[in-house]
């Protein structure tokens, strides 16, 4: 069984696929190109090898007026095109859904904490939905109304993959098989990739 981890900082272990998002590709693993709104230096990253934009996002916890971060990410965005965008996104939802209005490519809201309408929201906009192992608090909903949109991540903590996805399995309603097979087929559909 293969282990996917849809958003980590971290190193990949042997046996687990997903996507690293950092400032420097990682030895092995999926890359993402992050860049918060705190991290922007006046000019989008390098995006040359990456395989995604992100993190990336909206945070009303920081300093940072909203108008100008919303300027940020849609400079980001523009940017990023046509390579799929992992979005971070704190007490910003609306103001997000607007900015991703115009965005056709693939989008992947990492460690979702919006409110259940707010997620029907965005499985209506067909945006994958990524919940923390150990903060699966949707994610029955999500396998239940739309599988193909479902996403784990660690976000960088130091997890047991295995007691992970047997745990998420029990949340969800399947078996950690099914549930793999399934995020795998989730993580390929989001990097437009074949393999993994």
């Amino acid at each position: 069984m293969k282990y996917i981890d849809f958003h980590t900082h971290g190193l990949l272990a042997d046996g687990v696929y997903g996507i690293v998002s950092d400032a420097l590709r990682p030895p092995r693993g999926f890359f993402s190109r992050q860049c918060l709104p705190q991290e922007f230096t006046g000019s989008p990253p390098e995006l040359a090898g990456a395989d995604a934009l992100g993190e990336v996002g909206l945070d009303r916890r920081l300093a940072i007026p909203m108008d100008e971060q919303r300027r940020i990410l849609r400079e980001l965005l523009a940017s990023a095109a046509p390579l799929p965008a992992v979005i971070h996104c704190v007490k910003s939802y609306p103001e997000l859904n607007a900015e991703l209005a115009n965005f056709r490519g693939r989008v992947l809201l990492h460690r979702f904490n919006g409110s259940e309408r707010e997620l029907e929201r965005q499985l209506g906009f067909g945006r994958y939905v990524s919940f923390k192992f150990n903060e699966p608090r949707f994610a029955a909903l999500v396998w239940r109304r739309r599988p193909e949109l479902l996403a784990l991540e660690s976000d960088g903590d130091a997890v047991d993959y295995a007691e992970c996805y047997r745990r998420a399995a029990v949340e969800i309603g399947t078996e950690p098989e099914l549930l793999a097979a399934r995020l795998e087929d989730n993580l390929k559909r989001f990097l437009n990739v074949e393999n993994l």
